[in-house]
């Protein structure tokens, strides 16, 4: 690449001009050696975008708005390339939601520099996928194994546990998620004993490819990974890298805000209909009361007080609401 003052010297002498060109020179030489360097990883094949579209509800009724349409074309386009098939699958996508954003300003968002959309990866969209469709789901099995290093372990750490761990960073502590119980705070040693299971998956796989194909070169770099990550302080790498993966981590504020959401031992109760849901990872309740909830429950002693010292209905009915109303605030 040409030094500075051989650019100054190109450009007549003027050194703001030359220091941008100079600028795009080291842009261009930096993105060259990276892709030199990275040429040589074996990555997954993406699904068909529209397959990923398809999982992902466009109307607004479904939580879509602005912010999420430019992320999720951003992505798009990083992972499947400015190019007219992308667009198309993307305007189609956006048209199964009639007269929410029009083609003026999916435009102005299309158009949009490449430096702005590649912050955003397609990893976000398949995540985004996963999320609205669970038979989306990404299976293990498509997660490449021949890409080594902290960041790729822990993006594999991510991939097996999304979903069933989170990592709240202002308070230093992971959460767990189990369907029987919802999110509770983590035990000493479950985050650990989840980097273990992903470990001992990388070896099984390492071992099943060799089995496969003996004289294997990636099969080999495959077992050198696998039996690696096994030690301690790789081992905790992955798990470090793998808190800021996409849906890793959340603010601790994400949790038990919603007034009208009670955690019981059997689900979450909703104030506002008196349903009750299942416990999900999207229900970030962590906190809960110490009884099973069952709507067909009734309380006779209570009952019985009432109905012995007030003998109208109305009075009755309002005293209940009243006596419930702190626990709704």
């Amino acid at each position: 690449m040409e030094a500075v003052s051989e650019v100054i010297a190109r450009h007549g002498g003027n050194p703001s001009i030359a220091q941008g060109a100079h600028d795009n020179l080291a842009w261009n030489a930096s993105a060259n050696l990276n892709s030199d360097l990275t040429a040589h990883l074996e990555y997954p094949p993406l699904p068909p975008l529209k397959r990923v579209l398809s999982s992902i509800p466009a109307a607004k009724a479904s939580g879509m708005n602005r912010d999420k349409w430019r992320n999720l074309i951003w992505a798009a386009r990083s992972g499947y390339g400015k190019n007219e098939e992308t667009k198309r699958d993307l305007l189609e996508w956006c048209e199964s939601a009639p007269g929410e954003l029009d083609r003026r300003e999916f435009d102005n968002i299309w158009e949009r520099p490449d430096r702005v959309g590649d912050v955003l990866g397609v990893g976000s969209l398949l995540h985004m996928a996963n999320l609205c469709d669970p038979e989306f789901a990404a299976n293990p099995s498509t997660v490449s194994t021949s890409v080594e290093g902290d960041v790729a372990n822990g993006r594999v750490f991510a991939d097996a546990h999304r979903g069933k761990f989170i990592y709240l960073p202002e308070l230093d502590v992971w959460h767990r998620f189990a369907c029987e119980t919802g999110w509770l705070t983590a035990l000493p040693g479950d985050i650990e004993r989840a980097a273990k299971d992903v470990a001992s998956s990388l070896l099984d796989r390492a071992v099943a490819e060799i089995k496969a194909d003996p004289n294997s070169r990636s099969s080999g770099k495959m077992l050198q990974r696998a039996q690696k990550v096994h030690n301690l302080q790789p081992m905790k790498a992955m798990i470090e890298m793998a808190k800021s993966e996409l849906g890793m981590s959340c603010a601790a504020s994400d949790f038990d805000s919603d007034p009208m959401q009670l955690g019981v031992k059997n689900g979450v109760i909703d104030l506002n209909t008196g349903g009750l849901l299942a416990f999900s990872p999207a229900v970030r309740i962590s906190k809960r009361c110490a009884v099973v909830y069952d709507p067909e429950a009734t309380c006779p002693r209570f009952e019985k007080f009432l109905l012995e010292i007030m003998a109208d209905q109305d009075v009755r009915l309002f005293i209940q609401r009243w006596v419930a109303l702190p626990y709704l605030r």
